[in-house]
């Protein structure tokens, strides 16, 4: 990772290797997660993606047990695509979502007190 690259960067991310789908105007695909943090997630490209537009709106879906009942949910365009994965940056997510990516990153980070440093930056990340 470049040094630049990683001075940009407000948000703690964590591997969290996960199945999810990634979502559009044209259906739903399965994806695999390789890290998550409270901006975006890393994704494996799937084959079906190969060639999206930087700027078409996705959603993300990643589901956190075997009930589809707690499942994170964020609005994310791509930011970068490279060497078979896709970063993707979160645009709106809601409450419930928020709450279990707040949880799923606090616990895999092993220190809230550094979550609890990201959040203001989380609200002035569109500014």
């Amino acid at each position: 990772m470049s040094e630049q690259h990683s001075d940009r960067r407000r948000f703690s991310r964590v591997d969290f290797f996960s199945q999810a789908y990634l979502c559009d105007s044209n259906g739903r695909v399965p994806c695999q997660v390789c890290d998550v943090s409270l901006q975006g997630a890393l994704v494996a490209i799937p084959a079906e993606y190969a060639d999206v537009s930087l700027v078409t709106p996705l959603t993300l879906e990643i589901p956190l047990g075997d009930e589809d009942d707690v499942v994170i949910r964020m609005t994310v365009r791509v930011a970068h695509e490279r060497e078979g994965v896709m970063g993707l940056l979160c645009d709106s997510i809601d409450l419930d979502s928020i709450s279990h990516l707040r949880r799923l990153v606090e616990l895999n980070l092993g220190d809230a007190s550094a979550l609890e440093r990201e959040f203001p930056a989380l609200r002035h990340s569109d500014e």
